[in-house]
C-alpha cells in the first residue's frame, strides 16, 4: 500500500494537502496469484508419493500374509495326515485339485495304491 498525497488549491489560492490511500500494483509483482508455486507443487507431489508408497507396501504385506497363511494351512494338513496314518497304521494321500483350487486328504485302499517312488537325494 502506498500513501499518495494530493495538493489542492482552494478558492483564495491556499494550498491544502489531503492524504488518500491507494493500492498501486508494482511492476514485476502480480496483484493476484495466478497459479501454484514450485514449492507447493513439490509438497503435493511428495505427499502423493508417500501415500502411494504406503498403499503399495500394505498391499504387498497383505499378499505375503495370505500366502504365508495358506502355506501354514497346507503344512498343518500334511502333518495331520501323517499323524493319522501313524495312529491308524493306514496309508493316506493328499489330493490337490488344481482346477477347483482345493486339496484334501483321503485314505488309500489296498487296491488303489499307486506304488512307491524314491525321490532323488540332493
Amino acid at each position: 500500500m502506498i500513501c499518495v498525497q494530493r495538493v489542492l488549491t482552494g478558492e483564495k489560492g491556499q494550498r491544502t494537502t489531503s492524504a488518500m490511500n491507494k493500492t498501486v500494483a508494482r511492476s514485476g509483482t502480480a496483484s493476484e496469484p495466478k497459479g501454484f508455486t514450485v514449492l507447493e507443487l513439490m509438497v503435493v507431489i511428495a505427499i502423493v508419493l508417500f501415500v502411494s508408497a504406503a498403499v503399495v507396501a500394505s498391499v504387498q504385506s497383505l499378499r505375503q500374509a495370505s500366502l504365508s497363511t495358506q502355506a501354514d494351512r497346507l503344512a498343518v494338513s500334511i502333518r495331520y495326515l501323517y499323524d493319522l496314518a501313524a495312529l491308524n497304521n493306514t496309508v493316506y494321500r493328499l489330493v490337490i485339485d488344481m482346477d477347483s483350487n482345493a486339496y484334501w486328504g483321503e485314505e488309500v485302499s489296498e487296491s488303489s495304491r499307486c506304488g512307491s517312488a524314491v525321490l532323488p537325494s540332493e
